[in-house]
Parts: structure tokens; C-alpha cells; sequence
């Protein structure tokens, strides 16, 4: 190289130092927010799905509340339909038997 190559070189490089450390900069600037919309939207996303899952969870809770109230139901209905029943089957039993002149079978139009 020769000495006015060289004169001209180093004026260059000196002035490529700070245009290098601005272009750098503008780099981690765009950098950064592009991390911040990134984390922004996945913090929203985040926030939508906590929101659906404490739908999800509301629901069940309901669902499962009615559910119980109807098994209560219904075995509340079970139990009045056997003491029903027992009560039915306590007064066949402690109705008078058939006396010897009493038919025991009887049939439809007699």
C-alpha cells in the first residue's frame, strides 16, 4: 500500500467507527422492541387463555353443581317411591288374609 492509500484509509476507518456504533445501535434498538410487541402479544395470548381457562373452570363448577342437585333429586325421588312401596306392601301384609270361602282368584267380570 502505498502512503497516500494509506493517508486516506485511515480517515475512513476512523470515521466507520462511530457510523458502525450507530447502525449497532439502531440494531438493539429495533431488537428491544421487537422483544416488547413480542412479549406483549404472548402476554396477551397468555392473558386470553388464563380468561378462557376460568371459563372452563366456572362451567365445570356449575356442571358439577348440577349434576348433584340432580343425583340429590333423584335419590330423594328413589327413597319416597321405596318407603311407598314398603308402606304399600305393609298394608298387603297386614290386611286380612282370605277367609277358606273367599275365592282366590277371581276373574275379570264375575
Amino acid at each position: 500500500m502505498s502512503e497516500d492509500q494509506l493517508a486516506l484509509m485511515i480517515p475512513i476507518a476512523a470515521l466507520m467507527i462511530p457510523i458502525v456504533a450507530i447502525i449497532a445501535g439502531i440494531i438493539k434498538v429495533m431488537f428491544e422492541r421487537w422483544l416488547q410487541h413480542k412479549e406483549r402479544m404472548h402476554s396477551g395470548i397468555n392473558n386470553q387463555l388464563e380468561a378462557q381457562l376460568a371459563a372452563i373452570r366456572d362451567e365445570l363448577n356449575r356442571l358439577r353443581n348440577t349434576s348433584t342437585q340432580y343425583d340429590m333429586s333423584l335419590q330423594q325421588l328413589l327413597d319416597n317411591l321405596s318407603q311407598r312401596l314398603d308402606n304399600m306392601e305393609g298394608r298387603v301384609q297386614h290386611s286380612s288374609a282370605p277367609s277358606q270361602t273367599e275365592p282366590t282368584h277371581l276373574r275379570i267380570g264375575q
